[in-house]
């Protein structure tokens, strides 16, 4: 399976270029992210479902994967860090979390892929208003 992202993605969206000094581990965080993200997209049970892996896939997808791969790629020891994970990533890494949690259960949708239902267009009249008197106001 392919990853969502690719290591040019990772260094815009999950650890600055410089950090990142083992591209065979960048991939091997790329592609256990991309699980995490179809293990919880196939466990969604509102609609709309989703049928992983995502093809095509919306940039949040490419997004949510690099945040997960640079918690996976410090918290494994495999970057340039010392002395533990830094705060900023593992934050991002737990709002990515949160995230795909409400993909899961149905409080957010993805935007941007096919098979989604586009909103529904509204249509308004113009409403007339009468009133006998002003009722003392």
């Amino acid at each position: 399976m392919p990853a969502y992202a690719d290591t040019s993605d990772f260094c815009l969206h999950g650890l600055p270029e410089a950090a990142v000094d083992d591209d065979a581990a960048v991939q091997a965080s790329l592609s256990a992210a991309s699980r995490t993200i179809d293990s919880y997209l196939s466990a969604r049970t509102k609609e709309p479902k989703y049928s992983v892996p995502l093809d095509p896939y919306p940039d949040s997808i490419k997004e949510c994967a690099c945040k997960i791969a640079a918690w996976e790629y410090v918290s494994g020891n495999r970057g340039r860090q010392t002395g533990g994970p830094d705060e900023m990533i593992r934050l991002r890494y737990e709002d990515a979390m949160r995230w795909l949690r409400e993909l899961r259960d149905g409080k957010v949708d993805l935007i941007g892929i096919e098979g989604e239902t586009a909103p529904t267009e509204v249509t308004t009249t113009e409403l007339e208003v009468y009133s006998d008197d002003l009722r003392g106001w």
